[in-house]
């Protein structure tokens, strides 16, 4: 007597792509580094008016200007330089 083996064969449905966790992953990714770019750009631009506002200057000139205060206990520094 023979035997015959039925094969069956399993489908998996696959998730519709919205309810994918792999494809919310990325979209969370990408919704997040949006948040963090607008958020800086936002900060950026507040700075900016700001500092407008104040009629300061965003540089770094001021580096390259006197100080016009004594550091205490060194003979060796001028401040005008």
């Amino acid at each position: 007597m023979a035997t015959v083996q039925e094969q069956t064969t399993r489908v998996v449905a696959r998730p519709p792509f919205w309810r994918d966790v792999r494809v919310l992953r990325v979209v969370g990714q990408v919704v997040a580094v949006v948040v963090v770019f607008f958020f800086l750009r936002w900060l950026y631009n507040n700075l900016l008016d700001n500092l407008d506002r104040l009629g300061i200057s965003p540089s770094f000139d001021f580096l390259y200007g006197p100080t016009n205060f004594q550091i205490p206990f060194n003979a060796e520094f001028d401040p005008r330089s």
